[in-house]
Order: C-alpha cells, then structure tokens, then sequence
C-alpha cells in the first residue's frame, strides 16, 4: 500500500515520472541525494515480491520480482550500489529503480530476485551494508522536428496548437529552430515516457514530425 501511495504522490509533484528532488510520504519529506559518490550505510534490509510484480516502480520501469532490482528513499534513480548481506558474506550489484522501504528502521528494499542472491528470502530481512559505486544514465530520448514554415511567427502558431491540445502541463521543451531559409518547430522530451506520449498526441492530432535521431 506505501509503494502504491508515494508513486501517486510522485506522478502529482513529476508529471510523466520526470525525477523530483523531494518527495513526501505519510507526512514526511524526503530529500534525494544530489551527490551520493562517497554514501555507504549500513542497516537492515527487506525484500518485496509478489504484491507490487507487475506495476511501476517510481522510475516508470515495470516491477518484476523475478529481475534483480531495488528501492532506496534518498538515492537518486539510476544509482548502481554494492549490497553486501553481513549474515552470510554475500553481495549484490543492483540498480534503485524504486522508493522505499518507509518501515521504521529498513534502509533497503530488493526484488524476490534480489533476496535469493544474498540468501535471505526465508528470514525476510538481513543485516547489510550498502556501498554506492555509480549511475546508469538513461539514454537520451529523440527530438520531435514538425513543418518547415516561411516564418517563425507561423512556427509559433504551430506550437501553440499543439500547447493548447495538450491535457496537461508535460517535461519537453518546443524550441524554434532556424533551418536555411525555415523555421522549424522542435520539440525535446525530457523522457522516453514523455516521447511515447507525444507521438502518440501527435499522431492523434495528425500533425506530420520527423523524428531526430539523439
């Protein structure tokens, strides 16, 4: 139910998962880490499976209790950490894909996956440490090109338009561009979830673009 709780706390303060730099569950903010290079911390760990397989985690990734993934409160999205279980010696390399635990006391949570690697599916939970050794960067998305108009006042119309068809308020920036003797209307997604959504609008609205590779 709290994993369920913070992701629609995060979609109404990130529209389309765009990453937020506070958050805040059952009355309390939490601040994510800007610069977790040297963060290592040592604590309990849990793991969740079967109740939360098959949604999304808070980074928009589907949950699969059966790939090996975790969730962290304060560690950015995307952070690669090192866990070793202090029980029985075994590590893990994992990627925090997900918030959480928000139970008194627990540091981390791994995927059923996660659990079976450092040995501690049975028990529930296990002493560990927890080292941060780097980032995976999500790729880039590609920029949407749409028209080539005489002017850029034509060119504005256009994303006007588009603005004004839009539900809501998304992570892109509808930049004009200058091309030769154009001007071209580009817009720049902040996210491949956002790039997804904007195409499809598009498509629905049947404005032609032409997809810009990153």
């Amino acid at each position: 139910m709290y994993r369920f709780i913070l992701l629609t706390t995060l979609l109404l303060t990130s529209t389309l998962f765009a990453k937020p730099s506070t958050y805040t569950v059952f009355g309390q903010e939490y601040q994510v880490i800007s610069n977790p290079e040297h963060y290592q911390e040592t604590g309990l760990c849990s793991w969740y499976g079967g109740q939360f397989h098959g949604k999304k985690t808070a980074n928009g990734e589907i949950f699969d209790m059966n790939k090996i993934s975790a969730a962290h409160k304060t560690l950015p999205l995307g952070s690669v950490v090192e866990i070793t279980n202090l029980d029985n010696q075994k590590t893990l390399v994992v990627t925090i894909n997900d918030r959480g635990p928000f139970v008194k006391g627990r540091i981390i949570d791994v995927s059923f996956a996660g659990a079976k690697k450092l040995g501690m599916v049975g028990k529930g939970t296990a002493h560990v440490s927890i080292r941060y050794i780097g980032s995976i960067r999500p790729k880039k998305p590609h920029s949407l090109q749409i028209g080539a108009f005489r002017s850029a006042q034509h060119a504005a119309i256009q994303r006007h338009f588009i603005r004004s068809k839009l539900s809501q308020k998304i992570p892109a920036q509808f930049g004009i561009h200058k091309r030769g003797k154009y001007f071209t209307l580009v817009i720049e997604p902040s996210d491949h979830k956002t790039l997804k959504f904007l195409k499809d609008k598009l498509k629905h609205l049947e404005v032609e673009f032409f997809e810009l590779k990153s």
